[in-house]
């Protein structure tokens, strides 16, 4: 939970939410600054799962190590870091329970396809 508000702090700082300035942004600086936290967030989301230390295969080598699977988990995070910041009720980093939910996403072709699977096999997923 601490993780989570801290990612929540950083993501209002850095789209620009403190209330400390009175200048307006363009809507390109604003995309700019949206892009580069959804980048920071996905690569903050990427080291947080390299930490779990999930392993794929009947060898149970490490999923990290597995260029395939890692670049799907990147895909994962960047997927859930969008969705977190459009409103979704869901956590922008992967929790260590939950490969029964990732294992299914990791080699889908697009972020978009993640995402539109999440939407749609996640029913409690809402917005908030």
């Amino acid at each position: 939970m601490q993780r989570l508000s801290a990612l929540c702090a950083m993501a209002l700082l850095l789209a620009g939410c403190d209330q400390t300035t009175d200048v307006q942004q363009s809507p390109i600086d604003h995309a700019e600054r949206t892009n580069q936290l959804v980048t920071q967030l996905t690569d903050h989301c990427y080291q947080q799962w390299q930490e779990l230390e999930w392993t794929v295969g009947e060898d149970q080598s490490s999923a990290a190590d597995n260029q395939a699977f890692s670049g799907g988990i990147q895909k994962v995070c960047q997927a859930r870091v969008e969705l977190f910041l459009e409103g979704y009720e869901i956590t922008p980093i992967i929790e260590p329970n939950s490969q029964q939910h990732i294992y299914p996403l990791v080699f889908r072709v697009s972020v978009e396809e993640i995402k539109n699977h999440i939407r749609s096999h996640l029913p409690a997923l809402r917005l908030i």
